[in-house]
């Protein structure tokens, strides 16, 4: 690479590809987690057999955490594959960036737009007073890309540390279950 333009543009679309890839990580790990929904009457029927042993507390505390394994692992895996806030808001001193590489800011949604295409919704700027806020020289051009790379690694950031912890409860719910499984099926008959 002869220039920092030419790092931080490479470094940008090294950063994007990663955060496809932890979407495609979070997105099969999802399913891991879903799979079994459609199971759902034999596996209450092992919780309850295995809820109803003695000392309850115990075989109660293990089908509790069970679930709330199962809940937190499908919480942090659904924030990680969903839209991340704006991760200029988690950015310091950008007094001097405008967001144009993305365009940021350009258009403002309400609740609706959720379900429907409003033609209420347009952009906040014109093509020219667009064209009037993009950098016009290389140190301008530089300060831009910084501030797209520094986005994108909070996003990356962000989504690699809820994919982990989506990992770890994960592994912790199917370590329970299959022990649940295992103790009512075969132990506790």
């Amino acid at each position: 690479m002869h220039s920092k333009l030419e790092f931080v543009s490479a470094s940008i679309l090294d950063t994007q590809l990663s955060i496809r890839s932890i979407d495609v990580k979070v997105a099969a790990l999802l399913v891991g987690i879903l799979a079994p929904l459609h199971k759902t009457s034999r596996i209450f029927s092992h919780l309850d057999h295995f809820w109803s042993q003695s000392p309850r507390w115990i075989f109660a505390t293990a089908v509790v955490l069970f679930i709330l394994l199962w809940l937190f692992a499908l919480a942090s895996l659904v924030r990680a594959i969903g839209a991340v806030d704006n991760p200029s808001k988690h950015i310091i001193n950008i007094t001097n960036c405008r967001g144009t590489f993305y365009g940021e800011g350009l258009y403002y949604w309400g609740i609706f737009d959720v379900f429907v295409n409003r033609d209420i919704i347009t952009a906040s700027k014109d093509p020219k007073s667009f064209s009037d806020h993009l950098p016009t020289n290389e140190a301008e051009i530089e300060l831009e890309l910084v501030y797209e790379k520094l986005k994108l690694a909070y996003i990356r950031d962000i989504k690699i540390y809820r994919l982990n912890w989506g990992l770890r409860f994960s592994l912790m719910w199917l370590v329970i279950g299959i022990v649940i499984y295992l103790s009512s099926k075969y132990i506790l008959n």
